[in-house]
């Protein structure tokens, strides 16, 4: 299953939760919508609706943020786990785990330890 695992001392997902905007990246051939976020009451869960186009072929899923100490898991939610985990579905998981370390501004805050998807980062 594609996933990046992201650590750092302070990973504040309300931050993350409150940052994020509904937006739309086109590229060639290929659509990703992002839109929206749900976080949990125990604010140790985010899930974002997402929608891939890829070769005329709609996905739709979520990508699940998980919280553990001082790490993410940036991963598809199982249940919701496309069939097709093509280009465009492995491109959304990185720009979410992009915009998590965009949100965290200094640059030593957050870093990629772990990863499947290194040649989409």
């Amino acid at each position: 299953m594609p996933h990046i695992i992201i650590e750092g001392k302070i990973i504040n997902f309300e931050s993350i939760h409150s940052s994020f905007t509904k937006r739309v990246e086109r590229c060639n051939q290929l659509i990703i919508k992002f839109e929206d976020s749900f976080l949990n009451l125990p604010k140790d869960l985010i899930l974002i609706r997402t929608m891939v186009i890829e070769n005329n072929i709609n996905q739709k899923y979520y990508i699940q943020l998980m919280k553990k100490d001082n790490q993410v898991t940036v991963r598809l939610d199982p249940t919701t786990d496309p069939s097709d985990k093509n280009n465009g579905v492995k491109m959304s998981i990185a720009m979410v785990a992009k915009m998590i370390l965009s949100i965290h501004k200094e640059p030593d805050d957050l870093r990629i330890t772990k990863t499947n998807l290194a040649g989409f980062i």
